[in-house]
């Protein structure tokens, strides 16, 4: 009963997980970035989905492997973004500072 309850605000957050990735790749798109930054929030996105088919997984057939592999998918995805974070503030700080008259 427990572990039912657990399903649908599970989903939702998955599903708000989605979105968000989806507005940060999209963000990072419309805006001039590094090619770097770019690929590092497109893997974040591709493996969002793989997490998504993963859960979805265990939803059907709940295995122990496959939640571990479900949480590690989750852990790489926050590293990627928070990566991506970090390369795009560099990159435009380094447009910043270029653009400044000396």
């Amino acid at each position: 009963m427990t572990g039912s309850m657990l399903i649908l605000p599970h989903i939702i957050i998955g599903v708000s997980g989605i979105a968000l990735v989806a507005f940060l790749v999209a963000s990072i798109f419309l805006s001039p970035s590094s090619m770097v930054a770019r690929l590092v929030y497109a893997a974040a996105f591709l493996l969002t989905f793989a997490q998504v088919a993963l859960g979805f997984r265990i939803l059907s057939a709940p295995d122990d492997m496959l939640t571990m592999a479900h949480q590690g998918l989750a852990i790489v995805i926050l590293v990627l973004l928070g990566l991506g974070g970090m390369l795009s503030a560099r990159g435009r700080r380094k447009m910043m500072a270029q653009a400044k008259p000396a």
